[in-house]
């Protein structure tokens, strides 16, 4: 008995303290503290965000732990899922704030990161270990089916929203930044809403994919196992795609918010030109670290565009109505 209990304790203690992340736990009383005393957005906005990534990294931490007792291809299933389980949280959050352009671009965003950004070390550093490493072709044939298959129910949406809402685009346009209020600040400065949400909040929010299935992506092209770098990678895309756009229409549905699929002729035209860049490559059975930097820096380019991208236009009606930034 004395035997469990402190085995149990001293896995409480690796938990809470295995980490370097988990220093930054306390910015979570910290934010909620700021905000209750009024010091000011900013202030709570920053330490909101260093307290997710401990929280975000510690979900990574134990789906790992899991996946040890699994087959590889169940690890990376894993990983994928509950690696977006930090995108669902802060849909939920989002969605019952009103803030459904967070929502939109934020998932968009998380779709990107993984199959550019992911997908793109894992190619490039393998490559560099490697040269040219070959992986399973019908496997990556799959993957890329089930990629175009996301684009398609995303772009069916957007196209049936473009006949009957472009004459009713909104006047009332609200400012197209963040500004350093509940959800963007940024060291003072103004922040494009397209920006925080598509780049910057998945990244730092979506901290549990990055710091754990994303190195592990890299990890396993390293060891010359692209294959499951892939579904590490691929997986969490299309989970995002096919699973967490659908569950925040359900859950805004619930919260009696319009959320809909109908984003931005920009939006949409990354997302889908992604999407079929990376099922193009994918079925070629290999990879190299030049394919890899082509990825990354498409991933770049997409991020400088949104730093300059307006949008403060939105197509559906329903949801300007209940865009609440401030």
């Amino acid at each position: 008995m004395r035997r469990r209990t402190k085995s149990a304790a001293h896995a409480a203690l690796h938990v809470l303290f295995g980490s370097r992340l988990n220093l930054l736990l306390p910015c979570g009383p910290a934010a909620l503290l700021a905000a209750r005393l009024g010091i000011g957005d900013e202030i709570s906005f920053l330490l909101a965000l260093a307290a997710l990534c401990p929280l975000a990294e510690r979900i990574g931490y134990a789906t790992e732990q899991a996946a040890l007792h699994t087959s590889s291809q169940a690890g990376a299933l894993l990983n994928a899922t509950f690696g977006n389980a930090t995108e669902l949280i802060v849909s939920l959050c989002a969605i019952r704030e009103g803030l459904l352009r967070v929502v939109q671009l934020s998932l968009l965003g998380s779709v990107l990161s993984n199959l550019l950004l992911v997908l793109g070390c894992a190619f490039f550093f393998g490559g560099v270990r490697h040269a040219t490493q070959r992986y399973d072709q019908k496997s990556a044939e799959a993957h890329a089916a089930v990629l175009v298959l996301g684009a398609v129910t995303m772009v069916v949406p957007d196209v049936l929203g473009e006949g009957e809402t472009k004459s009713s685009r909104h006047e009332d346009t609200e400012s197209d930044v963040l500004s350093l209020s509940r959800w963007g600040a940024a060291a003072g400065a103004k922040v494009p809403l397209a920006f925080v949400s598509t780049i910057l909040l998945p990244i730092v929010g979506n901290a549990a994919e990055h710091a754990s299935a994303a190195l592990d992506a890299v990890a396993l092209a390293a060891r010359n196992k692209p294959d499951l770098a892939i579904g590490v990678a691929v997986g969490s895309a299309t989970q995002i795609t096919l699973l967490g756009f659908p569950a925040s229409v359900l859950a805004a549905w619930a919260y009696g918010e319009p959320l809909s699929l109908d984003m931005l002729p920009f939006e949409t035209a990354c997302l889908v030109l992604t999407i079929l860049g990376v099922a193009t490559v994918l079925p070629s059975g290999r990879s190299n670290w030049l394919k890899g930097l082509t990825l990354i820096s498409l991933y770049v380019v997409i991020a400088l565009a949104f730093l300059f991208h307006d949008s403060s236009e939105t197509r559906a009606p329903a949801a300007a109505k209940h865009k609440r930034l401030g």
